[in-house]
């Protein structure tokens, strides 16, 4: 009887320290997770950084290019 309990209890205590390892692994696999969400999350920020600025930049290029446009088309008046 007694080498049937020191028995269960050494199964106790493996099954608690497979149990402790399963928590570590479920949380390093939560924590890849977040680090993973961070970087998409970084990733879009970025995306939409980038899209507002190339948008913005076309605007002003459009915009200078409407200026030059104007000036020169002035200019050519006044030449004829």
């Amino acid at each position: 009887m007694d080498k049937m309990h020191r028995q269960k209890v050494a199964e106790v205590e493996k099954l608690t320290q497979t149990v402790r390892e399963l928590e570590e692994a479920v949380l390093a696999g939560g924590a890849a997770a977040n680090a993973v969400r961070d970087y998409q999350r970084k990733v879009q920020e970025m995306n939409v950084m980038f899209i507002t600025y190339f948008a913005g930049h076309h605007t002003y290029k459009a915009a200078i290019n409407m200026i030059c446009l104007l000036f020169c088309f002035a200019g050519g008046k006044k030449n004829s």
